[in-house]
């Protein structure tokens, strides 16, 4: 009811299939916040990649973006093998949160992928 209200700011949570430039910041011309899943090799502004980052939560430019976007990223075990995935926000969340709120969306999406949703009789 808040968020109807007025009283909370609307976020939007992507996975990387919406990382395009165009879509963030068609959300982001919307008055809307987002939170996206995003490539390694995704490049920044200053020459690097998205996995060259060291420290989470970092504020960067991504390449065809004017804003800077907080960044980090979380360790997925698949078949026991880690894969690093990386997220972005428009917020200044901090790295640690901004891990933990990635993070479980992947693990929401691949409920659904599997077929085990929650909407699953």
């Amino acid at each position: 009811m808040a968020l109807l209200l007025g009283k909370r700011r609307s976020r939007l949570h992507a996975d990387g299939g919406f990382e395009s430039t165009e879509f963030i910041q068609g959300v982001l011309s919307r008055g809307l916040d987002i939170v996206v899943g995003v490539r390694c090799n995704r490049k920044l502004k200053d020459g690097r990649q998205m996995r060259d980052l060291m420290v989470r939560g970092s504020l960067v430019k991504p390449t065809g973006l004017d804003q800077a976007m907080c960044v980090s990223w979380v360790w997925l075990y698949r078949n026991k093998e880690p894969e690093q995935r990386f997220v972005m926000s428009n917020l200044d969340l901090g790295g640690k949160y901004l891990a933990r709120v990635g993070k479980r969306r992947w693990r929401t999406l691949r409920l659904f992928q599997n077929g085990q949703g929650p909407l699953r009789t």
